[in-house]
């Protein structure tokens, strides 16, 4: 599992985790009330807005540990670095990140309950774990994992600002 707290948006904690049972990614969200679970005992009401957000296979399925970093962008929105694996060891495997819609302006994404959030893939030939994810002043997310790849490399993923050339006319 990963948390982190929202020390900018009222300390509201969030977490990421691995579903073992299911093979699924779970993200879950303090709300306070009318949550999906998290009930609270002494006022019965569901504290937890609970979401399965995609698939990462399940330990039958390859023995390797499922791994889940997080962190939050300046807007309080998550961040998600994961790794899957679908089928036998030898089968698909990768090593993804997702954010929701909302953090990306998006209407639509390409994962997660309602599509709500968007999955991109940073590794797709081999499987990471022991992931660290961070989010600098710039709003920029750095990834830094272990690769499988090549019996334990460490491999970093990050973004980049877009270069764009300035479009000059002539006449």
């Amino acid at each position: 599992a990963s948390l982190v707290v929202d020390v900018n948006g009222g300390d509201v904690p969030h977490i990421a985790h691995f579903d073992e049972v299911n093979g699924k990614l779970g993200y879950a969200k303090y709300v306070g009330k009318d949550g999906n679970c998290g009930v609270n005992s002494s006022t019965f009401l569901f504290e937890w807005q609970c979401d399965e957000i995609a698939t990462m296979g399940t330990n039958s399925s390859h023995p390797r540990k499922r791994d889940v970093s997080m962190a939050l962008d300046g807007e309080g929105h998550p961040i998600i670095a994961y790794s899957w694996y679908h089928g036998n060891p030898l089968s698909i495997r990768g090593f993804s990140r997702m954010r929701p819609i909302a953090a990306l302006g998006l209407q639509m994404g390409n994962c997660g309950p309602q599509s709500l959030w968007v999955c991109e893939r940073i590794d797709g030939s081999y499987t990471g774990d022991h992931s660290s994810i961070a989010v600098g002043p710039s709003g920029l997310v750095t990834i830094a994992y272990n690769s499988s790849e090549y019996f334990g490399s460490l491999r970093v993923a990050y973004q980049h600002y877009p270069v764009n050339l300035p479009y000059i006319e002539r006449e």
